[in-house]
């Protein structure tokens, strides 16, 4: 490819996509690595590197290539929600709680932030909340996961015959 198409960084962030796509996670760090020398501003191949990091254990590197990411659009649903993981991951609910409603704030209609914050808020024993944040996440998205996720809640707070109504329109939604 010329200069005069396209530039070497985007190159090097599609050839890391392309490893990345094909799990080969090593090369795809290799280049996106590789075009955040030529462009240290891209955010995509910041984020995607964080995954990366992240999916291999590497959460130092994964929160500072997130944070690095953050510092450009601070107003990322998708990397706060990343970042809400991760500290939920490191035990700092905290700091995943601020991320998550950072997420929420930018985009409060994502069924998947929605959710993941219902899934701190259960791990801090705020059940009622959790299932709120659940219900809703099921409201905007039909998917069966949703309801599976609600029945389990409700199975671990004692409330038997609630899951087994959410456990039967989960099979229902399924078939």
């Amino acid at each position: 490819w010329s200069s005069d198409v396209c530039s070497s960084d985007l190159v090097y962030a599609a050839i890391a996509t392309t490893f990345y796509e094909k799990a080969q996670t090593m090369e795809a760090a290799h280049y996106y690595q590789k075009a955040l020398a030529l462009d240290p501003d891209d955010i995509f191949s910041w984020n995607n590197l964080g995954i990366i990091y992240y999916g291999k254990l590497q959460f130092a590197e994964a929160l500072k290539s997130w944070q690095t990411a953050l510092k450009l659009d601070k107003q990322s649903q998708i990397l706060h929600n990343n970042l809400a993981i991760l500290f939920r991951d490191l035990g700092k609910p905290a700091l995943s709680e601020l991320h998550f409603r950072h997420a929420m704030g930018t985009a409060s209609d994502d069924p998947a932030v929605l959710s993941n914050y219902a899934n701190l808020l259960f791990d801090k024993r705020k059940t009622e909340q959790a299932k709120h944040y659940l219900r809703l996440a099921k409201q905007k998205d039909s998917s069966p996961v949703y309801s599976n996720n609600l029945a389990v809640m409700e199975r671990f707070t004692g409330e038997i015959l609630g899951a087994g109504v959410q456990y039967s329109q989960t099979l229902e939604q399924a078939r």
